[in-house]
């Protein structure tokens, strides 16, 4: 019994070190894993949105539960502690965070008006894709790209090694 109970130990112990390591990691490393997860997470919740059966009585209700999760989504990544190798990208997580809260807002007003609001969707559609072009960008970024677009303008290395989005979108 007893040497079965080391052993277990033993096995708890060896996974706790091949998980957390001998050190503490660092604020690159949490933060790529938190970014990682809400990735995860943000892709789950699309993934409910698409397989909504919009015939169903409930699918206005069902998206409208699913787009309040994404919105706190966004509105946590938006504010999480970005590591000084990722700083440059606050910006676009507080815009992306802004915008998702946005279409939210707008979606609630199309769908919960007495009549289905057009105008309101058409807004929240819009914010909701500048939300997501953001996050593309931020995940762009971090791949070590360089999105291909003509919004995003760059500085020179000597000038600035940040990027900065063209305010149009």
């Amino acid at each position: 019994m007893n040497k079965r109970l080391l052993s277990i130990v033993s096995i708890v112990l060896l996974c706790m070190l091949m998980l957390f390591g001998c050190g503490k990691s660092s604020g690159k490393e949490a933060f790529e894993a938190d970014f990682m997860e809400f990735c995860d997470k943000v892709a789950e919740i699309d993934a409910n949105i698409k397989a909504i059966n919009p015939d169903d009585e409930n699918a206005p209700a069902e998206l409208l539960s699913s787009l309040d999760t994404l919105g706190e989504l966004f509105t946590n990544m938006s504010s999480m502690k970005f590591p000084k190798e990722y700083d440059y990208l606050v910006t676009l997580a507080e815009e992306s965070g802004q915008f998702m809260n946005l279409a939210v807002e707008n979606y609630h007003a199309a769908f919960e008006a007495e009549v289905y609001d057009e105008e309101s969707a058409n807004l929240a559609n819009e914010y909701y894709a500048r939300a997501y072009k953001r996050l593309k960008y931020m995940i762009t970024f971090m791949q070590g790209e360089i999105p291909d677009s003509d919004e995003i303008k760059y500085a020179n290395a000597d000038d600035s090694a940040e990027a900065e989005e063209a305010p149009a979108e």
